[in-house]
């Protein structure tokens, strides 16, 4: 609507102003994730660290130990720690990906609107930012060659 009204100053603060609630986004979601998995890793390593003694040795304080199913339950949770890990790592790439298309949005914007050098202007600003994903380089280079 602020492109129709030629308010494009005004577009780039609304284009900007988003690109930051989403980058603050992708900076709490990362820090779960690693949280999370350093919370993982010390409770699978701790897991790992507690192997049950041989078979028919006494614990202290404990009956002699004859089951063998006691590793297994160790090693399905440590399994399990590990299933987990993987859906918060994948979402966090789809929100880099929705953030790499809002950057190719503004890039089309300032081309559409103002002309190659704004577009270049706003890859500019892309390239700086740490979360760009690829597809924001390729939708670059594909806009240059039109």
């Amino acid at each position: 609507m602020l492109e129709t009204k030629k308010d494009f100053s005004e577009v780039h603060v609304m284009y900007d102003k988003f690109l930051i609630a989403l980058r603050a986004d992708l900076d709490a979601l990362e820090s779960r994730v690693n949280s999370a998995n350093s919370s993982q890793s010390s409770v699978s390593a701790a897991a790992s660290n507690t192997n049950p003694p041989p078979a028919g040795t006494a614990t202290p304080g404990g009956p002699p130990t004859t089951e063998a199913g006691a590793t297994s339950n160790n090693s399905s949770f440590a399994t399990q720690a590990s299933d987990e890990k993987p859906p918060k790592s994948k979402e966090l790439a789809e929100r880099r990906t929705e953030y790499g298309v809002v950057w190719i949005m503004y890039m089309r914007f300032g081309r559409r609107a103002e002309g190659l050098q704004s577009s270049r202007s706003i890859f500019g600003k892309a390239r700086k930012d740490r979360w760009t994903p690829w597809e924001v380089y390729e939708a670059a280079g594909k806009a240059t060659r039109i």
